[in-house]
């Protein structure tokens, strides 16, 4: 197995890109706001590595579908 090296100038690991990132919570009406953030939520929506959902519930759901 391949060990992780860590990076020379911060000594810090490197990034494990499969983290994910999921919002909670109603953003509708900063959506309406900010053509800015339509897009990142379009774009995000097509990819499984950021999530936009209104409540826990609805989380829960997509997670179990997931499973």
């Amino acid at each position: 197995m391949k060990q992780r090296q860590d990076t020379p100038s911060t000594g810090l690991s490197r990034p494990n890109h499969r983290l994910r990132l999921i919002v909670i919570g109603d953003i509708s009406r900063h959506l309406e706001a900010s053509s800015a953030l339509r897009a990142l939520a379009h774009e995000s929506s097509r990819s499984d590595q950021v999530r936009f959902v209104p409540d826990v519930d609805t989380l829960d759901s997509r997670l179990k579908a997931m499973a």
